[in-house]
Formats: C-alpha cells, sequence, structure tokens
C-alpha cells in the first residue's frame, strides 16, 4: 500500500527506513526527515521560544538515531560511501581505517601520506572528525562493526543480493546503536529516576511497541548541535553556544525549569562564588541563559542537574516514541531470539571486536574503578 502526503509517496510496508528519514511517520512523512526545521517544544499551546525575530533551526541530519554519521542522510550520499567493488560493504582505505575524503579542507601531518577523513557527515562539510581523534574513532568502529556483520552474513546468507547484505547490516548496526544509546550511554548521564519518568529503559528482552505516530521526533529545545570550526583555540565553545541559544530564541534558564515542573530560581540558589558575578552579567535571574544556568546545577543522581536531565529526558523519549523502526518494535522485522541477541549487545563488545583489544571496562561510558 502506498500513502501520499504532503507531496511524499510512501510505502507503508517498506522494510527499511529511508536515508533522509522521510516516511517514518505515514501521516506526516516529513517528520524527522533530514534539511526540515526543527519542531519547538511547547507550553500551555505556545512554542518555547523567548522572542519574536529568532533563527528558525534546520535540521541537517535526520531526528532518529539511524546512524547517519555512518550511512548518510541522502542516497545521494550513500553512494559516496558504499564500497564500489563489495557493495554490501563501507569504504575504507589501507589499514581497514575511513576511507579519505577528496574535498574539504584538513591540517595534513605529513602531507604526503595522511589524508582528510570521509564520514557520513561530510555532504554538510563537518571536519569534526579530522579535528578530534576520538570522535573520528566513534565513526571508524561503526564502520568496522557494518563490514564484520556484512562478511558475516554474506557468508551465511551466499544467495542474498548484496544490496540485502547491506540493509540487513544497516538495519542490524542501528539496532546495536539503539540499544546501546538507551541501555548504556542515558543511564550514565540521567538519574534512574529521570529514566523511569520519560520510559528510557528499554526492555530486557522482548519487544517492546511503543511507537506513537502522535510524536514527532524533531521536536527540540532550540540548540542544534556543535558544528564547524568550534575547536580551534580561538573560539570560546561556551560563549557560542549560549550566543546561538540567544539567536534561535532559546528561552531562558528560568522559563526552562518552569517548562520541567520545576520551581524558578533566585540569585541566592546558585553557589555562592557565581551569585555576584550572574547578578552583576544579568541583573535578574529571569534573563539567565539556559546553557549557562543549566552547567551551573549540581547533579544530583546523574550526571546532569535536574533541568538538562528533564530537557535530555523529553528528547530522548520523543526520539525513542516517535520511531516507527525503534529496534524493540515487532514491525521493525527482529525475530524475538534476533533482538534478544541485539540486547546482548553493549559498547565494550563492540569496541572489542573491531579493535582487536585484549580487555575493556564491561560499561564503557564509566571510568573504570580498577585500573590494575
Amino acid at each position: 500500500m502506498a500513502v501520499t502526503l504532503l507531496q511524499e509517496t510512501c510505502n507503508s510496508y517498506a522494510k527499511y527506513r529511508t536515508y533522509d528519514g522521510s516516511c517514518n511517520n505515514l501521516m506526516n512523512p516529513s517528520w524527522g526527515k533530514a534539511k526540515t526545521p526543527q519542531r519547538r517544544f511547547e507550553y500551555d499551546g505556545h512554542k518555547m521560544v523567548a522572542y519574536d525575530a529568532y533563527r528558525e533551526q534546520i535540521n541537517d541530519v535526520t531526528s532518529y538515531i539511524d546512524c547517519s554519521h555512518v550511512y548518510g542522510s541522502s542516497d545521494a550520499q550513500l553512494a559516496t560511501l558504499r564500497d564500489t567493488t563489495d557493495s554490501f560493504l563501507l569504504k575504507t582505505s589501507p589499514g581497514n581505517n575511513l576511507p579519505e575524503r577528496k574535498t574539504g579542507f584538513c591540517r595534513r601531518k605529513p602531507e604526503s601520506t595522511d589524508f582528510c577523513q570521509l564520514t557520513g557527515t561530510e555532504i554538510f562539510r563537518d571536519s569534526r572528525n579530522d579535528q578530534v581523534p576520538s570522535l573520528q574513532l566513534n565513526h571508524l568502529v561503526l564502520v568496522r562493526e557494518h563490514n564484520r556483520l556484512a562478511n558475516m552474513l554474506k557468508q551465511i546468507n551466499p544467495y542474498w543480493d548484496n544490496d540485502r547484505v547491506f540493509e540487513e547490516t544497516r538495519r542490524i548496526v542501528i539496532a546495536e546503536m539503539q540499544h546501546i544509546t538507551y541501555n548504556e550511554y542515558l543511564p550514565a548521564i540521567l538519574s534512574p529516576r529521570t529514566m523511569r519518568k520519560f520510559n528510557l529503559n528499554p526492555r530486557k528482552c522482548g519487544f517492546d511497541d511503543c511507537y506513537s505516530d502522535k510524536i514527532d521526533a524533531s521536536s527540540c529545545y532550540g540548540v542544534n548541535a556543535m558544528r564547524n570550526r568550534l575547536f580551534n583555540r580561538s573560539n570560546d565553545l561556551f560563549s557560542i553556544n549560549t550566543q546561538r541559544g540567544r539567536d534561535q530564541g532559546v528561552p531562558s534558564y528560568n522559563d526552562w525549569r518552569e517548562f520541567c515542573g520545576l520551581k524558578r530560581v533566585t540569585f541566592k540558589d546558585f553557589p555562592k562564588k557565581f551569585q555576584y558575578d550572574l547578578q552583576d552579567l544579568y541583573g535578574s535571574c529571569d534573563e539567565i541563559d539556559l546553557f549557562v544556568g543549566g552547567l551551573l546545577e549540581k547533579s544530583k543522581n546523574g550526571r546532569v542537574g535536574e533541568t538538562f536531565e528533564c530537557i535530555i529526558g523529553k528528547q530522548f523519549h520523543l526520539t525513542k516514541y516517535g520511531d516507527r523502526y525503534w529496534y524493540e518494535r515487532k514491525e521493525c522485522g527482529f525475530t524475538e531470539a534476533q533482538l534478544n541477541a541485539i540486547k546482548e549487545m553493549t559498547m565494550s563488545k563492540v569496541l572489542c571486536e573491531n579493535f582487536e583489544l585484549d580487555r575493556i571496562q564491561k560499561k564503557a561510558f564509566l571510568r573504570p574503578k580498577n585500573k590494575g
């Protein structure tokens, strides 16, 4: 059956998600799609925006946890990432590293042998993977994970064509990343109470039909992820994030606390060493920027304060419950045994499998207590 809405034609029986995020929601095919405006959170029927003259946020990638940083956010971008010989694989360079990016700029040392790295974000001139080695490794480990699984599937199912091997592998890698994000990453930064409040915990085993076509995963609080040129020494990242929030009309810290059902604060509620400077800079507590106020909060049971916990929890609730291809849904296509196997995956296992590590802590997002 085909559903045609808003100039989008969607196949409601499509087994695999699109690369640009379209048709995830059959009633609203553009929800979560790359290159579309992100929707604002609403409070009492009104958008969470501070003033009329603000910049609307356009999402360069999809709004879903779909490994678009690995596979790209368009069919054209995907074509630059797939191996041209064995098209069920992703491209790599000698040494099983990320492939070379022919366009754009990065600092190469030495220039004769070094090269810029190609990832799923290259089309947007996002060069952060060339600037931050840890980020580069996060891209690389998922490229290797795709190729590791694809080779296994090709061997087990020699009658599958290359496209099916690629798409089945992509579906598994996305499922692994969704599970790791909600089972390991979020519990490392959010309190157990917040995880329960927003229903973020995956089930220990079996299916969970959590999808609602009334939920738009592209809803957000208005500040985009860090983009190009934020890692130069001449830039102050905190000031840039604060200014970005003002450009995009992000309401004040106190307004967000009210949105979250928390009490509005006064200067006396902040640590004493910051009270004078905050009062001198802002004059009124109701003028404090969200980014500044949120960073000054003390964590109670997680790694961030209660305001950021609320915003992060709500955002990831929408990301999960607004995704028709969420990995725990029976409609996603995994058998219960396959799903339970995916739920056994951890970030440490992914790192060990692809980097040939001798040992690593069980919880990759937490600093190991025993360094011996």
